[in-house]
C-alpha cells in the first residue's frame, strides 16, 4: 500500500499540509458539523421520551399492585387478649368484632412406654432372633418392624424414624429421672390421629406390645365458640390454625379463655399506598415538565415542546384524574370525583409544588370512615353494576365491552331489547334469548355495551320494561388502563415516537458517513493536487536557482 502524500514545503516554501487541513476543515465545518449538532438534537430528543416512557412505565406498575379492592385494602386486627389467639385478615374479611370462647386446643397423641430401661443403651431384644414391633396411626394399617437380637432402646427408636413406611409418628426417648421411656409423638393435632402400640396383639417384642405404653395426652381437636354459638356444644377442628371459621381471617389458638378479635380497614395502609401512587404521577408530571416547557421571559423551550404524543399523554392523566370515573353518578353515589377524597391539584404559581397533584389525608380519612365502600369503588371498581331494576340485571361482560351508564328497554311481548348509552341514541333493537323469565340481552359488536350480557326474569308476554344499569371503573382502575396502552412496546405513542426517531438517526448517521467518505476523497484530491502543485514549484525553482548561478558566474567573467 503506498505511504500518504505529506508535504513539507521545503520544495516551494509553502505549508501545502496546512493549507490542505484548513480547506478539509472548512468542508467539514460546513457540511459534517451541522449534522452532527441535529443528530444530537435527535438522540436528546430520544432520550427525553425514553425517561418519560420509563416514569409512565414506574407509575402504571405502581397503580398494577393496588387496583383491586383486595390489593389496596387492607385488614387490621386488634386481639383483646393476645394470649388467648392471634389472628390475621385478608381483604375478603368483614369489618366486624367477634367474641370467641376457646374451651380447648387441638392436641397431638402421645405414648409412653410404662417400665422403661436402665439406659438408651439397654438391650431390648436378646431372644437371639429378630422380633416385631407393631402400631398404627390416624387410624391407618399397622405397621410392622422387625427388630433384630440385640437391639437396644435407642435402637428400637431409629428404626421407628428411619422406617420409610412411617405415617406420621415421631420416637424418641424420655428420661424421668430414674428410667428412660421410648415416647411415640403424632405428627398431626386432631381426634383422629390417636396412636395405637400393637392394634392386633401380634407383636413378639417381648415388653414392647399391647398394654405396655400408656397414653400421656390424647389426640383431640380445638373446641371454640363463635360469639356464643354453639350454645350448647363446641364449633371444633383439628388444627389450632383455623382458617375456614370467619371467611377472610386465620385464627392461631393459643391458650384457653375468651377474646374479642376486631377486624377493621388499616386506613393507614391505603393512605400509603395512594402517597406512593401520588408521588410517582407527580415524577412523571416533572419529568414531562423537563423537557416540554416553555419559558416566556427568556423564549426558552424544552427539546419537546410542542410534541403532540407528549402533550396527549399529559391531557390525558390529568382528565382521568379530574373527571368522574365511568358509570359514577353524582346521585347515585356518595363519591364520584377524586376532590371528593383528598385529591386536588396545586394551582398556586410559584409554588414549589404549582402543577403537582395533592393529597389531602385528613379529608380522605373522613370520607373513608364515613363511606369506605364508596371511596374504594370510586378508587378501584371493576366493572361493578348498579340496577334499578332487580329483573334486569348483569350477568357477564368480554373484553369489549365498556364501562358507563346505559338505559335500557325490554319488550317481552316481541321478545326484544336494546340499549341506550347515557345521553345518547338508542341503538337497534336485539332478539332475547333463553326462555319466560330467563331471557338474556347482549350488547351488539361495534357499540360501547359490546358483549354486555343482562338477565332478564321477566316472563314473556308481560309488556315493556326499562332500566337504568351503571358499570362503575374506578379513577385507578382507568388510569391504570390508559397507561398500559401509553407503555404498549408496538403501539403506545413513546414507542412509536422512539421507533422515528431512531429512523431519523440512522439515516442522519447514513449521512454523516457519506460525508465523510466524500471529504475523504476531498482531501486525497487536494493532497496529489498540491503534491503536482509542489513537484511544479520546485522544477521552477531548481530552474530559477541555475538561472540565477548563470547569471553570477558570467558576471565574475566579466570583471
Amino acid at each position: 500500500m503506498p505511504s500518504a502524500i505529506t508535504f513539507t514545503g521545503l520544495g516551494s516554501g509553502l505549508d501545502t499540509e496546512s493549507i490542505v487541513k484548513g480547506l478539509v476543515q472548512v468542508e467539514r465545518k460546513r457540511r459534517v458539523e451541522p449534522l452532527e449538532r441535529w443528530k444530537d438534537g435527535w438522540e436528546e430528543k430520544l432520550e427525553a421520551l425514553r425517561e418519560i416512557n420509563q416514569k409512565l412505565a414506574n407509575l402504571y406498575g405502581v397503580i398494577s399492585s393496588m387496583d383491586t379492592e383486595s390489593e389496596l385494602v387492607s385488614k387490621s386486627v386488634s386481639i383483646s387478649d393476645s394470649a388467648i389467639l392471634s389472628a390475621t385478615a385478608s381483604a375478603s374479611a368483614t369489618n366486624a368484632s367477634y367474641e370467641l370462647l376457646v374451651n380447648q386446643l387441638a392436641k397431638t397423641e402421645t405414648e409412653i412406654h410404662t417400665n422403661g430401661e436402665v439406659s438408651p443403651d439397654t438391650v431390648i431384644n436378646n431372644s437371639g432372633g429378630t422380633r416385631t414391633f407393631k402400631y398404627s396411626y390416624a387410624g391407618g394399617s399397622t405397621i410392622s418392624l422387625n427388630v433384630p437380637n440385640g437391639t437396644t432402646l435407642s435402637g428400637l427408636k431409629d428404626l421407628i424414624n428411619n422406617d420409610p413406611n412411617n405415617p406420621g409418628v415421631t420416637a424418641s426417648v424420655l428420661y424421668d429421672g430414674t428410667r428412660y421411656h421410648l415416647m411415640l409423638t403424632g405428627k398431626d393435632t386432631g381426634a383422629t390421629n390417636t396412636i395405637v402400640v400393637d392394634p392386633d396383639s401380634t407383636a413378639t417384642l417381648t415388653g414392647y406390645t399391647n398394654g405396655t405404653f400408656t397414653e400421656s395426652q390424647s389426640a383431640q381437636n380445638a373446641q371454640i365458640r363463635l360469639n356464643g354459638y354453639p350454645a350448647a356444644s363446641w364449633i371444633e377442628r383439628p388444627s389450632n390454625l383455623i382458617t375456614d371459621l370467619i371467611t377472610g381471617v386465620t385464627l392461631k389458638l393459643l391458650s384457653t379463655g375468651s377474646t374479642t378479635v376486631t377486624i377493621s380497614n388499616d386506613v393507614s395502609s391505603v393512605e400509603g399506598k395512594i402517597e406512593n401512587f401520588v408521588e410517582s404521577y407527580n415524577e412523571l408530571l416533572s419529568t414531562i415538565k423537563k423537557y416540554s416547557y416553555y419559558d416566556s421571559d427568556r423564549k426558552k423551550a424544552g427539546i419537546l415542546n410542542g410534541n403532540y404524543a407528549v402533550q396527549i399523554i399529559e391531557s390525558k392523566l390529568r382528565g382521568l384524574l379530574a373527571a368522574m370515573p365511568p358509570g359514577f353518578s353524582k346521585t347515585g353515589d356518595t363519591y364520584s370525583s377524586l376532590q371528593q377524597i383528598g385529591f386536588y391539584t396545586d394551582v398556586t404559581a410559584g409554588s414549589s409544588t404549582e402543577g403537582q397533584l395533592l393529597f389531602d389525608t385528613s379529608l380522605f380519612e373522613n370520607a373513608f370512615n364515613s363511606d369506605p365502600t364508596g371511596v374504594i369503588d370510586l378508587l378501584v371498581a371493576n366493572f361493578k353494576s348498579v340496577t334499578t331494576d332487580s329483573n334486569i340485571r348483569y350477568r357477564s361482560r368480554t373484553s369489549n365491552s365498556k364501562a358507563g351508564i346505559y338505559d335500557v328497554e325490554v319488550d317481552t311481548n316481541t321478545l326484544e331489547g336494546r340499549f341506550r348509552p347515557y345521553g345518547g341514541d338508542w341503538h337497534p333493537w336485539l332478539p332475547l334469548e333463553g326462555s319466560s323469565g330467563d331471557y338474556y340481552l347482549t350488547g351488539a359488536s361495534g357499540y360501547d355495551e359490546e358483549g354486555i350480557a343482562l338477565r332478564i326474569t321477566y316472563g314473556s308476554g308481560t309488556g315493556t320494561y326499562s332500566a337504568t344499569v351503571r358499570f362503575k371503573s374506578g379513577a385507578l382502575v382507568e388510569l391504570g388502563g390508559s397507561l398500559k396502552a401509553f407503555i404498549n412496546s408496538s403501539k403506545g405513542p413513546i414507542n412509536l415516537l422512539v421507533e422515528n426517531y431512531r429512523d431519523i438517526v440512522e439515516n442522519i448517521e447514513k449521512k454523516i458517513e457519506r460525508e465523510e467518505a466524500r471529504i475523504a476523497k476531498y482531501e486525497s484530491m487536494l493532497k496529489d493536487r498540491y503534491s503536482r502543485l509542489e513537484s511544479v514549484l520546485s522544477e521552477m525553482n531548481e530552474t530559477l536557482n541555475y538561472l540565477n548561478r548563470l547569471s553570477l558566474n558570467k558576471n565574475q567573467n566579466s570583471s
